[in-house]
C-alpha cells in the first residue's frame, strides 16, 4: 500500500504494486509482460517505469468476499474462535503516524472512506460462518462507529442473523451514549480507543489529534458504565515528547483506569508526516529515511537515543502502566508522586502479574488467555518451518 522510493535500488528487474491492488493484481497476472499496468512501478531493463494510479473502488459491494482460506491452509495459526473482518475501507482521518496519512494524499480527490452495505457484510459473516464456526468477531475497520445510522441498520440485521460477542476498534469522535448503547446491545463486550499519549499538547501538535482528554474520559466512562472492556493504545517514541512530560501525564491514565493499557513503539510509515516532524526535532535525517525507514526498519525504538534500554526511567514508567487498570488509584498516585514506582518496576517480570491477576478472575479469560498462548507458540513454529524450507 505504500509509495517507497525504489529509484536507487540496483537489484534485478522488479514489480511494485502500489495502493488498492485487486483491479492491479488480476491484470499483471493475466498479463506479466505488461508494463503500463495502472497502480504499477517496475523497474526492467535498468529502467524505472511509474505507473499512473487507477481510481478507488467506490462500490465495496462489488468485490468478491475474500477467500480466506487459503490463508488457513497455509497458516493454520490463524485460524481460531476469532474472526477478523473489514466492513470499510478508510478512516475520516489523517494523522501523521498512520499509514491513512500517505494514501489520503496518493488518492487526493478520490473518498477515501468508504463503506459496505449492511446485506453485503451480513451475507459474508452468515457464510463464513457456516464455514469456519468462530465464536468472536473483531472488527478491524479504522473507525468501525463513523456512521451512526449504518450502525442502527446493521446491528437490527446482526441481531436477528448472526447475534455472537464481537469487540471493535473505536473513535471518541465517533463515540457517544446513543453509539455505546447499540454496541452493547448488538454483542459488543470489548473497544479499542487509540489515546496514544497523555499529552494534550503532543496529540494534537504532533499527532495531529483534535480529541482532547476530556473527550477521552467521557468516551471510556460511558463504555464501562455499560459494562463494555475498554482497551486503550499508548505509544512510545513520539517526537518532542519527553519523559519527564510523560510522567507527568500518567495522572490521565490513573483517572482515567482502562481495563488495558496496550503499549507500543510507534512505526514510522514511509512519507507520512511524521517523517518531517521527527525531522524537524534533530530525532532523524534523511539518511535514516533513506537507509533505515524505507528499507522496512520502521520501529522508533530502532533509534538508539529512544531505546527502552537506554532510559530507565521510561522502562519503569512503561511496567507501572501495566499495573495502573489493575491498582486502586489511591495507590496509583501515591507510586507516582512519590518516584517509588521507579524502585518497584524495575524489572520486567512485573508486567505479566496483573494480567495473570485479571485472568485468574474468569475461566473465559482464562480460556483465551490460554488460546493466544498457544497461538503465539503455533506462530513461532511456523516461522520455524518457513526458515527451514527456504534456507
Amino acid at each position: 500500500m505504500f509509495s517507497i522510493d525504489f529509484t536507487n535500488d540496483t537489484g534485478n528487474n522488479w514489480t511494485n504494486v502500489i495502493g488498492e491492488g485487486e483491479e492491479t493484481i488480476v491484470e499483471l497476472v493475466e498479463n506479466p509482460k505488461k508494463t503500463n499496468i495502472k497502480n504499477t512501478w517496475l523497474k526492467k531493463n535498468g529502467k524505472i517505469i511509474k505507473n499512473k494510479l487507477r481510481p478507488l473502488i467506490q462500490n465495496l459491494d462489488s468485490l468478491p468476499f475474500p477467500d480466506k482460506e487459503l490463508f488457513f491452509k497455509e497458516a493454520p495459526y490463524l485460524k481460531g474462535e476469532t474472526y477478523y473482518f473489514m466492513t470499510s475501507r478508510g478512516c475520516p482521518f489523517g494523522y501523521t503516524y498512520c499509514f491513512n496519512n500517505y494514501l489520503k494524499k496518493l488518492y487526493h480527490g478520490d473518498k477515501w472512506l468508504r463503506k459496505r452495505s449492511v446485506k453485503s457484510v451480513i451475507d459474508e459473516l452468515k457464510e463464513t460462518r457456516k464455514k469456519f464456526n468462530y465464536h468472536i468477531i473483531f472488527f478491524g475497520d479504522d473507525c468501525f462507529t463513523f456512521d451512526k445510522q449504518w450502525l442502527r441498520d446493521f446491528f437490527k440485521e446482526y441481531k436477528k442473523e448472526i447475534n455472537i460477542p464481537f469487540k471493535m476498534l473505536a473513535h471518541p469522535h465517533f463515540m457517544d451514549k446513543e453509539i455505546v448503547s447499540i454496541l452493547k446491545e448488538g454483542g459488543c463486550f470489548k473497544s479499542q480507543i487509540g489515546v496514544q499519549t497523555p499529552i494534550e499538547r503532543v496529540r494534537k501538535e504532533i499527532c495531529k489529534r483534535s480529541d482532547t482528554n476530556e473527550l477521552i474520559a467521557k468516551v471510556v466512562a460511558e463504555l464501562k458504565k455499560q459494562k463494555i472492556y475498554v482497551h486503550v493504545d499508548h505509544l512510545y517514541g513520539l517526537p518532542g515528547q519527553t519523559t519527564e512530560e510523560l510522567e507527568k501525564g500518567i495522572e490521565f491514565y490513573i483517572d482515567l483506569k482502562p481495563d488495558v493499557i496496550s503499549q507500543y513503539w510507534m512505526q514510522y510509515y514511509p512519507s507520512s508526516e511524521i517523517i518531517n516532524i521527527a525531522k524537524n526535532y534533530n530525532m532523524i535525517d534523511d539518511n535514516f529515511e533513506k537507509d533505515i525507514i524505507n528499507k522496512g526498519k520502521i520501529r522508533s525504538s530502532e533509534i538508539p537515543e529512544l531505546s527502552k534500554k537506554a532510559d530507565e526511567k521510561l522502562a519503569a514508567i512503561s511496567r507501572f502502566m501495566c499495573w495502573i487498570p489493575f491498582l486502586p488509584r489511591p495507590i496509583s498516585r501515591y507510586l507516582l508522586r512519590s518516584g517509588l514506582y521507579l524502585d518497584i518496576f524495575r524489572t520486567d517480570k512485573m508486567n505479566k502479574i496483573p494480567l495473570v491477576i485479571k485472568h485468574l478472575g474468569s475461566l473465559e479469560l482464562m480460556r483465551a488467555a490460554y488460546k493466544s498462548m498457544k497461538r503465539k507458540r503455533d506462530l513461532e513454529n511456523h516461522y520455524l518451518k518457513l526458515n527451514q524450507q527456504y534456507k
